[in-house]
């Protein structure tokens, strides 16, 4: 219905939640769910609708068995959304805070998200799971 009355952004969502739903359900539905994710992250690129794109993304990597972010990113991940500085997540890593900028830039990248705080609403929407 979304396709046909020209409502691209709900259409974007409504196929990731597609997604989710036939990931669960073994080799045939994950073929259709990576279907689905293409179709998905062509329109919410095309929109710039990020946190679509990057939970689309990793749904995708996560069909495919692939992890986007390495345990040092997730643990940081975890600590930018429990509201963290960089400085605070350094020395509680004993890093620097340069490595950690690293970090987060590189998360960044890997999951297509423009700011920090596009990371803290991935982790509160569960993208650490």
């Amino acid at each position: 219905m979304e396709r046909r009355i020209g409502a691209l952004p709900y259409l974007a969502l409504a196929q990731l939640d597609y997604a989710r739903l036939l990931a669960g359900g073994g080799a045939r539905g994950g073929n259709r769910a990576q279907e689905l994710l293409a179709e998905c992250t062509q329109t919410a690129r095309r929109l710039g609708m990020a946190l679509v794109l990057t939970e689309a993304t990793a749904l995708g990597r996560r069909l495919k068995g692939a992890t986007p972010l390495t345990r040092r990113e997730r643990e940081i991940a975890g600590l930018i959304g429990d509201g963290l500085s960089n400085r605070q997540i350094a020395e509680k890593f004993v890093l620097s805070e340069r490595t950690v900028e690293t970090h987060v830039r590189s998360m960044l990248a890997k999951l297509g998200l423009g700011n920090r705080t596009h990371v803290a609403a991935w982790v509160a929407r569960g993208g650490l799971r």
